[in-house]
C-alpha cells in the first residue's frame, strides 16, 4: 500500500493487472517477490519484474529487482525506471528464489516461530531480541504477522521447493498459526 501511494503522489499512473497483484508498466508487470524465482512466475504473467521486500516503500531509498531469464532487457529497464521516479536507487539481481531481504525475513521469522515452539523464548522475547542485539528495526515475528503468516508460509514453501533443503520447511507452529489466521 506503500508503494502504491509512493507511485500515486509521484504522478506515474498506477495499473494493477486484474488477478494477479501485479503493476502494470508500459514494457513490463512488477511484482512483489513470493519465494519463487521471476523465470518461474513468469509463464502466468509475462513479461515479469520481480521487486524485494522493504521494510516501508513510502521511506525505502533503495530497492531489488530481479527479471526473469524470458524478460526482455526494456521489461528490467521500465521497472528500474519506475523505482528510479520515486527516487530509489535500484540494485538489478540475479533471479533468485526470494531475492534478498525477503528470504531473510522469511527465514528468520520461521527461525523465531521455531524457538517459541520449542520454549526457548515467548514472541515478544524473540522480538526484542533481534532489536537490542541485532539493530533490527522490526522483529521477525511482528514483520512477518505484518506480512501476514499465510504469505509467509507460502514463500518458505516455494523456497523449500525450489533449493530442496530441510531449512526453508515451515515451522509447524508458524504453519498453525498461519492456518488458524492467528
Amino acid at each position: 500500500r506503500a508503494l502504491e501511494s509512493r507511485i500515486e503522489r509521484s504522478g506515474v499512473p498506477l495499473r494493477r493487472v486484474p488477478g494477479s497483484g501485479a503493476i502494470a508498466l508500459p514494457r513490463a508487470r512488477l511484482a512483489l517477490s513470493d519465494g519463487r524465482m521471476a523465470t518461474e512466475r513468469m509463464a502466468a504473467d509475462p513479461p515479469l519484474v520481480l521487486f524485494d521486500l522493504a521494510l516501508d516503500y513510502g521511506a525505502a531509498t533503495r530497492i531489488a529487482i530481479a527479471g526473469a531469464d524470458q524478460a526482455p532487457p526494456e521489461a528490467i529497464a521500465a521497472a528500474a525506471g519506475l523505482f528510479q521516479a520515486l527516487g530509489m536507487a535500484v540494485s538489478i539481481v540475479d533471479d533468485i528464489p526470494g531475492l534478498v531481504a525477503l528470504r531473510t525475513v522469511a527465514m528468520l521469522a520461521n527461525f523465531g516461530a521455531d524457538a517459541v515452539h520449542v520454549g526457548i523464548a515467548d514472541a515478544a522475547g524473540v522480538d526484542r531480541a533481534m532489536q537490542v542485539g541485532f539493530n533490527y528495526p522490526k522483529g521477525p515475528l511482528a514483520w512477518a504477522e505484518a506480512l501476514s503468516l499465510p504469505f509467509v508460509v507460502a514463500v518458505l514453501d516455494h523456497l523449500a521447493r525450489a533449493y530442496g533443503e530441510d531449512r526453508y520447511r515451515a515451522s509447524p507452529l508458524l504453519r498453525r498459526r498461519a492456518a488458524s489466521g492467528g
